[in-house]
């Protein structure tokens, strides 16, 4: 966010959103004492009244053992739950109004549960998995084209079936932007094999081998768009900006982020009425507003050669 854009967002906040926050304070003050106060006291009281009542005799230190870890337990999940409910509060009432500023809004995610499994199933850009969980879903435009950012984990089942287990394969954001002109052909730059059926396209190029591999369903059209100068232009990018994996499949630019935060979280930690909770989210998208516009920076280039 650059300086007049930051400002005015400045003056968007305190006229719009400031007076809404101040209310989320109290609630997390509430919710700080409650998860690490209260509910551990009030643990810690259970358990002597079970122990004057009963007696422990000499199974003292096993009794102490069992509550410490009883408050582990408590303060780990209970903490957690508290938190989970203050932050889909806030989200649910201040991340609309923040959005609003850049023109995107919030999706129900209950609306779109199934239809994002789906869609994300039938990628390859996208790992194989059993379980999709959306955590949030927020839409707008960009250049005209509708933008939708998914914060998603993907989980698969592995192991025998007496020793299975559940582990998590993708946990960060999908992009997708609908546009039916920037490729024919399905293009993929990943780092796995992908799902389905696809050829895997040559490229000389060591440097970018080490990070990516391309594939498409059509590898005259791939080659004739992964020429020298755009993968010189992906691997210069990527060294500024990190790994940039995406595709253009059923006619959309499909791009992934690899995260462990929720693009779209207020920290617990936080007072909510602290401006920059707000203009790190709004960072990570005009984040996301730069990949996209690198990526059809190359697709535009082709189009005008051709």
């Amino acid at each position: 966010m650059n300086d007049v854009t930051l400002n005015d967002f400045k003056s968007y906040f305190q006229n719009e959103i400031y007076i809404h926050t101040v209310k989320y304070e109290q609630h997390r003050v509430i919710a700080k004492v409650m998860a690490n106060i209260i509910m551990p006291t009030v643990y810690l009281i259970f358990c002597g009244i079970i122990a004057f009542k009963c007696g422990v005799g000499e199974s003292l230190l096993v009794f102490i053992l069992s509550v410490l870890v009883g408050l582990v337990v408590i303060f780990i999940y209970f903490s957690g739950f508290v938190k989970k409910m203050y932050k889909n509060k806030v989200k649910k009432e201040i991340l609309p109004k923040v959005l609003k500023f850049i023109n995107m809004e919030v999706v129900d995610k209950r609306l779109i549960s199934r239809e994002i499994k789906n869609i994300i199933h039938s990628l390859n850009l996208f790992p194989y998995f059993n379980y999709c969980e959306c955590d949030d879903c927020i839409t707008g435009e960009y250049n005209g084209s509708k933008l939708t950012i998914y914060n998603i984990k993907l989980k698969k089942r592995v192991g025998t079936r007496k020793h299975r287990k559940t582990v998590t394969v993708f946990n960060g954001a999908y992009i997708s932007l609908s546009n039916p002109n920037y490729q024919k052909a399905d293009i993929v730059i990943n780092s796995h094999s992908p799902k389905y059926s696809l050829e895997q396209i040559d490229i000389e190029n060591e440097t970018f081998n080490q990070e990516y591999r391309a594939f498409s369903n059509n590898p005259d059209e791939a080659k004739s768009f992964l020429t020298p100068d755009v993968i010189k232009e992906i691997i210069k990018y990527t060294k500024l900006n990190g790994k940039l994996y995406f595709s253009f499949e059923q006619n959309m630019i499909n791009l992934k982020m690899i995260s462990y935060n929720d693009l779209f979280e207020v920290s617990f930690d936080k007072n909510p009425s602290d401006i920059t909770n707000y203009v790190n989210i709004i960072d990570e998208i005009e984040g996301i507003y730069g990949r996209l516009d690198f990526i059809t920076s190359l697709t535009n280039n082709k189009v005008e050669e051709n």
